[in-house]
Order: C-alpha cells, then sequence, then structure tokens
C-alpha cells in the first residue's frame, strides 16, 4: 500500500517524474532531518527503506542550486528563508510545505507557497 496523505503523494509523484524539484545543499541538509521527525514520518507514510531511497532519488533527481544570496523574507522564521531563495535562484514556481511560517508568507516574487494538497490539485 502506497502513501494516502498529502505529503507522501507529493513524495511519490516527484518519484515518479511528475514536476521537477529544486533544491540547494541546506535545504538537503534540512529535509534530511526533517523527514525523520516522527510527527512528519506518520504524513509521509513510507517505509524507511523507501524513504531512504527517495532522500536519494530526490538528492540525484532535483535541480541543484545554489543561491548567492538568502534575502530575509521570512520573518516569523528566518531559517526558512533557505527555500524561499533556492526557488527563486531555481526560478520555481510553487514551493510546497506544510511550514505554517512559509504559508503565512503566501508568496514572493511569484512563487506560490502552498500546501501539498494544493500542490496536488496543481500538478
Amino acid at each position: 500500500m502506497g502513501p494516502t496523505r498529502a505529503p507522501g503523494l507529493v513524495l511519490r509523484r516527484f518519484a515518479e517524474g511528475r514536476f521537477d524539484a529544486v533544491t540547494s545543499a541546506a535545504i538537503g541538509q534540512e529535509l534530511g532531518r526533517a523527514v525523520r521527525y516522527e510527527k512528519v514520518r506518520t504524513r509521509i507514510e513510507l517505509t524507511d527503506d523507501e524513504l531512504e531511497l527517495w532522500l536519494v532519488s530526490y538528492d540525484v533527481l532535483a535541480v541543484q542550486v545554489e543561491p548567492t544570496s538568502v534575502e530575509r523574507v521570512v520573518e516569523a522564521d528566518p531559517a526558512d528563508d533557505i527555500y524561499v531563495a533556492a526557488a527563486l535562484e531555481g526560478r520555481a514556481r510553487d514551493i510546497v510545505s506544510g511550514d505554517r511560517h512559509l504559508l503565512d508568507l503566501g508568496s514572493h516574487q511569484d512563487v506560490d507557497v502552498v500546501a501539498p494538497r494544493t500542490f496536488l490539485d496543481r500538478v
């Protein structure tokens, strides 16, 4: 049985090649930590082996960018600025996140911040 919740389905769609993802070294490190949090693991609905394979695939398949600067955009949590910087550098249309600080941003310079379910409706 595969994932049924939106965050896990987003990961599955990426692995299937349904959309391109943009990442940076800072995001890769944060993602590797975040997907192992129990709260996140229950939402992803992948086995440990599937998750490890996904992380390797993400690192290989995602468009790697290194933003030249990280502008202060997410006032409530400046650590989230790495996502905005990578999206701008990689010319992404969306930042997909369940993070309230990013979602509260709404959009920045034509990049929308959307919840996983909203993103799935778009792809």
